[in-house]
């Protein structure tokens, strides 16, 4: 399958409107100049639940030729309705101790095999047992297990949901999950929007340590994680909610952060070795859709024909 345009799933934001913690598609047909589809309006929206999602990921799944979108059921803007911003925030962490049980703690799934025609979404559970919350689940497939395995950040009664932690699980159809296991942790710091790919027969994770980005490497998925030595925080001091992928018909990767440093929004870095840790800032080269400010979403290959099939279906806002 030769892929030559990019798909970039994502929400926008704002925790003043109930349509911005949904999902959104834009693309590119370089990697350079990004449009927003289906008129800068979202193409999918959880009515389940929280009535609201944020952090999505997308993966192509050659098992059985679909495509899963996975995300956090939080809506922070229906919480705002009912508590105060940063009461609601300690609450979907569960970490408030006299409102118990309130975390956001499931994760939403919608499938398709062509991207543009969609299931209706479903919850499915794949946190810990004693999570407060479960948050940016991402995925990848282990060959080993022949399992896709899944994993996000929770905070958990081990430590009285002080710290958030990776935790991962393992599924064949994301509707049923095998117990969360911890997948990685660091004391007294947090642990999360980790992201991983394989490059050249080892698996790289870019994630959030508290206050920097680190790139962690292992050889198998089960295998030891060791630090990379990168400069990847003194590129994105302020950055959080790492998407990557190949760059087509380039051995290169992109990588896209989310900024924290107003007026944020994503900004592009590549790499052409992940072994080395060496990445690049292209802001200068790359442009996202005016008047839109991407928040925490991942990233797609995909063919010219699904581009295509994208644009006819949605159209696109420049």
């Amino acid at each position: 399958m030769k892929t030559e345009a990019y798909l970039f799933v994502h929400f926008v934001g704002s925790e003043d409107s109930p349509e911005a913690e949904q999902i959104y598609f834009s693309v590119s047909a370089d990697g350079e100049t990004w449009n927003i589809l289906n008129n800068g309006k979202c193409v999918l929206a959880s009515t389940i639940s929280e009535k609201g999602v944020r952090d999505p990921y997308i993966l192509r799944s050659s098992k059985n030729n679909k495509f899963y979108i996975i995300a956090t059921d939080l809506s922070i803007h229906n919480r705002k309705r009912v508590t105060e911003s940063k009461l609601a925030w300690k609450q979907c962490q569960n970490i408030l101790p006299d409102n118990p049980n309130k975390g956001s703690k499931k994760i939403v799934v919608w499938e398709s095999t062509d991207l543009v025609h969609w299931s209706d979404a479903r919850l499915a559970d794949a946190a810990p047992n004693d999570a407060g919350c479960y948050w940016a689940p991402k995925c990848i497939w282990d060959e080993e297990k022949q399992k896709f395995m899944v994993f996000g950040a929770s905070r958990t009664a081990v430590d009285n949901y002080t710290y958030l932690r990776l935790y991962r699980s393992y599924t064949n159809d994301f509707k049923s999950f095998t117990r969360a296991e911890l997948m990685m942790s660091e004391e007294n710091r947090h642990i999360f929007d980790a992201s991983i790919v394989k490059d050249k027969g080892k698996y790289y994770c870019i994630y959030k340590s508290s206050d920097r980005l680190k790139l962690d490497c292992a050889d198998t998925l089960d295998g030891e994680w060791t630090a990379v030595d990168t400069n990847i925080h003194a590129v994105a001091p302020c950055h959080e909610g790492p998407a990557i992928c190949k760059i087509n018909g380039e051995d290169a990767w992109l990588v896209m952060l989310d900024s924290l440093i107003p007026p944020g929004g994503y900004e592009p870095f590549v790499t052409k070795d992940l072994s080395s840790g060496k990445f690049i800032g292209l802001e200068a080269e790359v442009k996202f859709p005016q008047n839109v400010k991407c928040r925490h979403g991942s990233l797609l290959t995909i063919t010219k024909e699904e581009y295509n099939r994208l644009v006819e279906v949605y159209g696109t806002v420049k």
